[in-house]
Order: C-alpha cells, then structure tokens, then sequence
C-alpha cells in the first residue's frame, strides 16, 4: 500500500473492502467500486497518467485524517446521485480523484481503526438516549408548528394596526400561541434535565442550528436575540413608531431587518443616513422626457415608497402593501428635524389618508409602513445630544444589549463553537482548547423506584471552575493565587464579554483601575470573531486555535495605529486576567493533541448541559422480614399490590375498615396476598406537638384581610411576570378550599377582564410552615399524572388526598420565595414545585397554578395554566395535617 502520508492520486489498485457492522464507509466504498466503469478503475490503477499532483498530509494526525475521511465521505455520498449527469472530463477525473483518497484514507490501518472505534462510540450513545429522544423530538415538532403559528398571528396583527378595532380572534390566538411556546418550552427543559445524554445531544443540536443559520443568514438567533426580537416585534404591534437603542455591535440593524421579514414578508428598506434631510427621504422631483410630454413628477425616495407603497406620483395604485423603514442614527439628525419628522410619521397610521409632504399629494398609509429608528442613546460614553422629549413620546422603545456570557447562558461561547464547525457538523480542534474547565465531585442521593422502595446511590456531578486556587512562592514567601483555567475558546468567550462590558461602560473584572476599565473606542465586533473561527475551520489543523486568534488580535488591533495605547493595554489586561499572554511569540505555541468528538462530546463542552452520571448505587433489596405482636417472623417480597385497578407502593400508610393506621409492607412470599404491620410513629413527643401547630382547622378569613396580606406580593410578581403598568391591577381574592375548587370549569373559564383575580385557601394561613411536614407523592402516581393537563392533576389531588393532607395555596408560594434559607433540604433545584391550594388569573384571562423553581441562583416564581400538561419535573406540594 502507498505511504498514507505521500499519496499519489492515481497510482491505487482497486482493494476489496471488510464490511463491518455499523461501517457506511465501507458499504459506500463496496457499492462505488461495482458500479465504477472499467475506464475509471484504469484511471484508478495508473494506466492515467494526466494527473501527478500529490497531496502532503503528513502534518496531520491520525485523529486529524479520520475527520478529513469522514468529511471526504459525506462529500461524495451527494455527488453520487449526480455523477453520472457530469459533463466534461474535469468533473469525472475529479471525482474518481476523490474516490482514491477516500480508499487511501480507509486503507490505513491506524486512521480505519480510530474511526471505526469512535462511530461505534457515537452509536452507543444515540442507543443510552432511548426513548426520551422520540419525546424530544414530537416536542420540538410542536415547538416548530406553534412558532409559525405565532408568526402568522403576527403578520395578521400588524396589517391591522389602522383599523378601528384589532380582531379579537387573532390577539387571542397569538396569545395562545405565545403561551404554548413557552410550556412547551418548559416542558422540553423538564424531559432535558431528567437526561444528560438527551442534554448534550440537545445542546448539539443546537449548536448545529447555530451553525447552518451563520452560514445562510450570518446571523445566530440564540436565546437573547430570540427575546428581543420578540420585544421589537410586540413594539411593532403598538402601532407607534418604534426606537431601537443599543450600543455598536449589538446587532440592531440585524433585527430590523429580521422583523420586517417576519411582519411583512418584504426586506425593510433602509434610509441613506444622517446626513440626508427629511424631505429627500420622502420625494425627488423630476419630468417625464420630451417625447412622453415632458410632464413634472415626483419619484417617491424611501420613505414616500416605504409609506405609500408606489414608486412615484405617476402610478394611480400601490405596487406593494408598503415597507418597514429604518433609520440608523436617528439621533445625529438636528434637535429640529427630529422633531418636524415624528410630528408627521407618528401620525402616519395604516389605511389613513394623508396629505404627503413635498409632494402634496393625498396618499394612503400602507398597511405594512412602519418607521423604525435605530441610536446609540445618549450617555458617558457618548457626547451626543438627548432625542427631545416630545420626540421620544412617540416612540415605543427597545433597549438591546450584547450577547450574553455566563454559566447559565453562554451565548458568546457557544457561538464561536458553532462557528467552528463545518457543513457535517464536526469540530476540528482540540477539546483541551475548546472545553472549559470543569470539577467533579461524588455525591450522594436518593432515588425512589417504581416499588416505592429508596435507595441511595453515589453520582458523579460537575462545577464550571474559571479559577483554580494554587500555591507560589514570591520572595522567599509562599502566597495563594487564583490561577484562570480551562481552554482558550471558553477564556477567549469571556474576554469577548469584558470587552463588552468595557466599551458600554458597565463594572468589568478590573473594576480596580475604576474609569481606566472603560475602553474609549475598541471594539471586538462577533461578526469578525465568527469570521476567525470559520476561518480557521479551513486551516485543517495546521495551528492551535490559540495561536491563530492571537495573531488575529495583533493583526487587527495590537499591531494598528487605530487604537489608543491606553485601549491596547486594557485588551491585553483583559486577556492577562484569564491567563492569556498575547505577547507570546506565536513560534512558542506547541500543537494541541487532536481528538476525535462525537455529538455527545460536543453537546457536553457546555456548561449549559447539567452533568451527573450514577457511579454505584445501593443494592436493591428485594425481600424483609418484622416479627408480628404475637412474635410470629412474617417475610415479604418488597413489591407494590395491585387492587381494583389501584397500586398500592411500600411503604404506603392506610387506614383499615376499623380505624387501625398500618403500612403496606410487600406481598406474601407463600400466596402474594398484602402485608401489612402497624405503623408506629417513632419521633419524639416534642417534633409532635410542633407539627400540631400545623393541623389547624378552616377558620374565617375575609377577602379585605387577604387583599391587605397578599397585595405587596403580587403586585411584585405581576411586575416580574408583565411590567409595572400591568402590575397596577385591582387584585380581587377570592376565599375557597380545593375541595371547593372545580378545576376543569377553571381551565375553561377565561375571561381578560377578570385579571388580578385569585383564591385563597383559608385552611393554610396560619400554618406553621417551618416545622410542617410535606408530603412526597409516590412515583408512580406522579407517572400516573404525566401528560395529563394540570386540571386534571387538581381535580386528582383534591379528591384523593384533600382529606388527609393540606394543599397549600399562594401562603406556601410566598413563604418559600421571601425566606430561602427555610425552603426544604428535601426541594430538588431541578424540580417544579406547583401549589393547587391557590390559583391565580393572568392577564391572558386564564387560571395559573403557582409554582416555584430555581432559575440557577435564586428560587424564582411562574405560573402554568390549568390546561398545560403536566410531566416528569413538575412536583405537588402538600402538608400532613
């Protein structure tokens, strides 16, 4: 066989090729090599000898050179179905010169073992996903089919801003749509949570969106710019004009743009800048030539086309329905013009007949017009004058910030990772360069199974880390430092966000130099950095990424006349901080080992995906044994007995025919009939007279009372959920326990104007919450519950434990949120705590049911309405009496 490292294109006889399971490369090459005619095998076997070009890849790693098959391979299975249509000899030679290096590249030993070993890895890893994958999938099909609902919602919305009254229909419909977003969005990071594996390939799948969206938009919608889209289109339905502020970089034109296709199906159209006055944008005169009558006209500019949809005052009729326009740098135009151009756009409202400037002819407003203004504000960092406050009146506004950077949500992270990776999805670079660093720890946790039977297992977790605390010695004295680790991308990532931070003026990770962290005029715009990274991409490993980028900073910034030496330094400082010295001499960088990723290895590079693998777990028990009061021994298989269609679990207290309390043990070994013993409640008389604070009785509250009590709380929760004008509504209680409560006709009780109401459970307010004792349901009862609406989940509760058991209302809602410190030891961080004692109607007109989460640091609050599905994550609250 030819040297892998030296090979000829030309010079390869036809092998025959091992099929292993699970091998496409091999099935593809078998199949190619009985459908290639005689003359290519002749070109293959060097009887050609038009092409003696050689290819050196020598440089590259056996890691390294199984990417490039791979990549090699999904090249030519698309150029399979269309060989035979190639025209020309160029196109054939081609592709038979592919087809060699493809064999060469399977007939190394060394790269053909590698990659076979890391694609049974990947398949391995799709089969652990099991069947949540499917789950996954239906909900992100749902997710897909409900977003294009909510964009035709929109499109229907905004062509009615003129007319008297918006159909009702279709701002019901969009805030349907919206809300089903969004729990279906809940329901997607419950199934996600629950599974690592399904988490790393979700966040895969991600990244890969990412990427295909850089390449055919230029633009990655991640989470943030998601919502802000959002935010400009819902001021875009208010029928104002809308005001776009953010700093260089932010992406504000981007978006403009990606809302006038949303709204309208039409690209925006842009005004030529500041420098141009108002009434050029409107109108040029000009005449029709001689031969036409030489009559005067009026050639509509951008924004008489934008408002009238027509081209000039020849055409009687619009070409179009209008256009979205905007306007960069609004705030440049003189104090007066700004003023003279929002007397007259912000009355320029779809289907009104209006008398247009310059041109002084009646037109009327086009249904898709939408004047849209774009500023850096006013602010330390700007020496600009404020937009007159009778001009920004007339505005709906919108505040964009960067991309975000933090463990919860790095966008800048991921985004540099999508950048780097190519059309199959693969990365090519180093995991040492890519992945932060990250701690793991053993832990210990408990684990309910389907038997009701808890055992205890040890799981392997891990802790994003930036720094690392080690021990040096300066001057004779030996002093701990907190040393950056992790690979560059990640430290790379969060310089991106200082520089950021500096250049909008916020408090950096050098806030010690106090003015001197603010950057003057340095920017790192993303879009360039993304253009590094996909430059990199075709390198093929030639240098570290580290190398590469640093030589990019010197080449574009550090090496420049632009920048002040004060900006250069503070960049320098910014990357020092993270342990990255750019004075480094780039023949210094050693090559970083190379390894082969798979999607799972991909996905898990971020610390967005919560990582916990279980290390050993308890031995299951399977048999007991408890001597009776007569002193009898009775042994038992520990399994759950079924009766009249219900499942009784271990461990599960009953109360027999008699008044007796006893607990389900098992079945019978001899005749698997129930077992059950007396339950004796071992704690102390003291823990027991404490939890009698909690048994109270119903006692008489008044709806005047509970307004006082709750009033402050909710009107902080309706700021949080909508905005401080909305969470000036009346809030109206209403007194009733659940077993009063119908919570099906709830689900369909809709109704906007009864905003603020809620109820309120008189049995629960005067609880001892601290020392209460809450109640877990059994497992499989919560599987019983999945996929039901959370309607039915109340109805469940209050009729099967309503009278054993407390179901807490927005009194437990609120003690959890104003005391953290006391929430629960037994609360899981990545559970959903729900309270059906109480339910609370949002502005949409719908019942919520409260609940409590942790958003990553703090316990925060939501609502989901009565006619969501309930799942995995979702936990019911409830208190012994």
């Amino acid at each position: 066989m030819e040297n892998l490292n030296d090979i000829e294109l030309g010079g390869i006889e036809s092998n025959k090729f091992e099929i292993v399971k699970d091998d496409p490369i091999a099935i593809f090459l078998e199949k190619i090599d009985k459908e290639r005619s005689e003359e290519d095998k002749e070109k293959e076997s060097g009887k050609d000898t038009t092409s003696s070009r050689k290819i050196d890849i020598s440089y590259l790693s056996p890691a390294e050179k199984a990417e490039s098959m791979w990549a090699l391979f999904q090249n030519l299975k698309g150029q399979v179905s269309r060989r035979k249509k190639v025209v020309g000899e160029n196109g054939l030679e081609r592709f038979n010169k592919e087809i060699i290096l493809l064999k060469s590249l399977y007939e190394d030993a060394e790269t053909k073992e590698l990659y076979q070993v890391e694609n049974a890895r990947h398949l391995k890893e799709d089969e652990e996903i099991n069947g949540n994958y499917d789950k996954y999938e239906a909900l992100k099909k749902r997710f897909e089919d409900t977003n294009k609902a909510v964009t035709s919602s929109l499109k229907n919305i905004f062509r009615e801003r003129g007319a008297e009254q918006i159909s009702e229909f279709d701002l019901l419909l969009l805030a349907s749509n919206r809300r089903n977003l969004t729990q279906i969005k809940t329901e997607i990071e419950f199934l996600i949570d629950e599974d690592p594996k399904l988490g790393a390939l979700a966040e895969y799948e991600t990244l890969k969106r990412y990427s295909e969206q850089l390449k055919e938009e230029k633009f990655i919608w991640s989470s943030s710019r998601l919502e802000a889209l959002e935010r400009i289109e819902n001021a875009a339905l208010s029928g104002k004009p809308v005001l776009v502020s953010g700093e260089s970089g932010t992406g504000k034109t981007r978006l403009v743009e990606q809302v006038a296709l949303k709204l309208t199906g039409e690209a925006n159209s842009q005004t030529p800048g500041k420098d141009v006055r108002f009434e050029k944008i409107i109108a040029k005169p000009d005449l029709l030539p001689s031969s036409e009558g030489g009559t005067p006209y009026y050639k509509y500019a951008e924004l008489g086309m934008a408002v009238t949809g027509k081209t000039s005052t020849l055409e009687d009729s619009p070409k179009n329905e209008g256009l979205i326009l905007a306007d960069d740098e609004f705030n440049l135009r003189p104090s007066s013009e700004q003023t003279e151009m929002m007397a007259r756009i912000a009355t320029w409202t779809p289907g009104k007949k209006i008398r247009m400037p310059v041109t002084n002819k009646e037109e009327i407003v086009a249904p898709n017009f939408l004047f849209c203004a774009m500023v850096n504000l006013a602010s330390e960092r700007y020496e600009r004058k404020k937009i007159p406050p009778e001009v920004a009146r007339k505005f709906a506004k919108v505040d964009l910030d960067y991309n975000e950077q933090a463990p919860d949500n790095p966008e800048i992270y991921e985004m540099l990772l999508c950048a780097l990776m190519d059309e199959n999805g693969r990365i090519r670079g180093a995991n040492a360069e890519l992945s932060p660093n990250y701690e793991y720890k053993e832990e210990k946790d408990t684990v309910t199974l389907e038997t009701g039977q808890k055992i205890s297992r040890n799981v392997r977790v891990r802790q994003l880390k930036d720094f690392e605390e080690k021990e040096v010695e300066k001057g004779g004295k030996k002093e701990k430092i907190n040393e950056p680790v992790g690979g560059f991308l990640w430290k790379f990532a969060n310089v991106l966000n200082q520089i950021n931070l500096s250049f909008s003026h916020n408090e950096t990770v050098l806030k010690h130099k106090r003015e001197a962290q603010y950057s003057k005029d340095l920017i790192i715009d993303i879009g360039t950095t993304l253009g590094w990274m996909n430059e990199y991409t075709r390198m093929r490993g030639e240098v570290s990424i580290e190398s590469f980028v640093i030589g990019k900073i010197h080449e574009e910034f550090l090496d420049t006349d632009v920048y002040t030496s004060e900006d250069k330094q503070l960049l320098k400082d910014f990357f020092k901080y993270y342990g990255i010295d750019v004075d480094k001499k780039l023949e210094d960088y050693e090559k970083v080992e190379f390894k082969v990723m798979t999607p799972n290895d991909i996905g898990l590079l971020s610390p967005r995906v919560k990582y916990r693998e279980v290390l050993k777990q308890d031995p299951l028990i399977t048999e007991g044994m408890f001597i009776s009061p007569e002193g009898e021994p009775i042994k038992y298989l520990i399994k759950s007995f079924e009766s009249g269609g219900q499942k009784i679990l271990p461990g599960k207290i009953i109360k027999n025919g008699k008044g007796e309390v006893l607990e389900f043990m098992g079945i019978s070994k001899e005749n698997g009939g129930p077992i059950f013993r007396p339950f004796v409640n071992t704690e102390k008389d003291t823990n027991r007279k404490k939890r009698r604070k909690s048994k109270v009785e119903s006692f008489d509250v008044t709806p005047e009372e509970m307004k006082v009590k709750y009033e402050p709380f909710l009107k902080k929760t309706f700021e949080i959920w909508y905005d401080a004008e909305k969470a000036k509504v009346e809030q109206v209680p209403i007194i009733t326990k659940p077993a009063d409560l119908d919570y099906e006709a709830k689900k369909s009780d809709i109704d906007t104007t009864k905003f603020g109401q809620y109820t309120v459970n008189p049995d629960t307010q005067n609880l001892d919450f601290e020392n209460a004792r809450l109640f877990s349901l059994p497992d499989d009862e919560q599987k019983k519950l999945e996929g039901k609406t959370l309607a039915e989940v109340g109805e469940y509760l209050k009729t099967t434990y309503g009278d054993r058991y407390h179901i807490p209302g927005i009194e437990y809602w609120q003690y959890i949120l104003d005391n953290p410190s006391k929430v629960p030891p037994s609360f899981d961080k990545s559970k959903y705590y729900f309270n059906f004692g109480s339910l609370v109607r949002n502005s949409g007109g719908r019942w919520d049911v409260p609940y409590a989460y942790w958003d990553g640091s703090k316990w925060d609050r939501n609502g989901l309405w009565l006619s969501g599905t309930w799942n995995s994550n979702g936990r019911v609250l409830l208190l012994e009496k």
